[in-house]
């Protein structure tokens, strides 16, 4: 049997034709003799990698909202029909020189803007308004549904 796998090396995409079951990159198992799987569960979930990750949502948490707290911020402003489609807005002292849109990360399965407000205190410092949106995530919804809102 062949295996055909495909893998993301440095970004790229790879697809490889292999002989042998055995020669599967570490993130593919064999579902059945005739197919591979691709389980990227370690791709996406890389904070076993990271010193002290398991600190880190906490720790986010907190300085986020203690900044909340003490700034000039406007929340939960909807901008769609969804619950989670609601943006906090951080304004500058005085006028702004533009607005920054802050996106979460997470792989469009975790986190909302609660997380980051305390990443607004660059763009703020320099005159900007940071807008921070939440969206709905996946698999509530497809990443396709995500993108144009």
């Amino acid at each position: 049997l062949q295996y055909q796998a495909y893998c993301f090396p440095n970004g790229r995409l790879v697809n490889r034709t292999l002989e042998n079951q055995n020669h599967l990159p570490h993130y593919l198992s064999s579902a059945t003799a005739e197919s591979a799987v691709m389980d990227l569960t370690d791709a996406y979930e890389n904070g076993a990698y990271i010193v002290g990750a398991e600190t880190f949502v906490d720790q986010w948490t907190h300085e986020a909202a203690t900044f909340r707290a003490k700034s000039n911020a406007r929340l939960d402003i909807p901008y769609g029909p969804s619950e989670r489609e609601v943006f906090d807005l951080f304004l500058p002292h005085g006028i702004p020189k533009g607005v920054v849109v802050f996106i979460h990360g997470g792989y469009w399965k975790a986190f909302d803007k609660s997380y980051w407000s305390h990443l607004a205190a660059g763009p703020l410092a320099r005159g900007y308004a940071v807008a921070m949106p939440s969206y709905d995530l996946c698999p509530d919804v497809r990443i396709s549904e995500i993108s144009p809102r």
